[in-house]
């Protein structure tokens, strides 16, 4: 018959010879390591990467005001970094009339090649979802190469960023009253 092919198939068969079944060895998981840390010395190196990304934005942020021709205003630039309940690291603008509130986020490696991530702090998030703030709250993003010097800075508005990134709680906050 034209079209009509015939297949052979073998078929395996496994045959228990065994009385009783095996079972397989099931041990509890190994305990995770505990390696030794030195504090001091990581809190140390994100000190040095966080100050090196905040000076490659502040720096990248005059650059771009000068190219948008808002040159008298690099001088009008506000450090903020000593007042973390702000919310943001820098004030700067976005035009003559119109404030930038600006955060820095030196970005780290989050698995494949291309996924990031950085941590952000509850009162970051919600100064840059208060109305006063939230149409010019930006991330300057600081990519660093395999070293601890910054190469990149990617600026991308907060809600541009929350309505295309994946926001994980990281920690928890404990408060609590003590009464005698």
């Amino acid at each position: 018959m034209a079209g009509l092919y015939a297949c052979s198939v073998s078929a395996v068969v496994y045959i228990r010879t065994e009385d009783e079944p095996r079972i397989p060895t099931i041990r509890p998981p190994r305990k995770k390591s505990s390696p030794k840390v030195d504090f001091d010395e990581l809190l140390k190196q994100r000190n040095a990467i966080g100050l090196a990304a905040e000076e490659f934005a502040l720096a990248w942020e005059k650059q771009r005001l000068i190219g948008d021709e808002l040159v008298d205003l690099v001088d009008k630039i506000k450090d903020r970094r000593k007042h973390p309940l702000d919310g943001y690291d820098f004030r700067s603008h976005s035009s003559r009339k119109i404030p930038r509130f600006i955060e820095v986020k030196a970005v780290g490696k989050a698995g494949g090649p291309n996924s990031f991530r950085f941590f952000l702090s509850s009162n970051e998030r919600e100064v840059s979802l208060d109305a006063e703030y939230e149409a010019e709250y930006y991330f300057y993003l600081v990519f660093f190469n395999g070293g601890s010097e910054p190469y990149d800075l990617l600026p991308i508005k907060a809600s541009v960023l929350y309505e295309r990134a994946e926001l994980t709680p990281a920690a928890y906050r404990v408060k609590f009253d003590v009464e005698h």
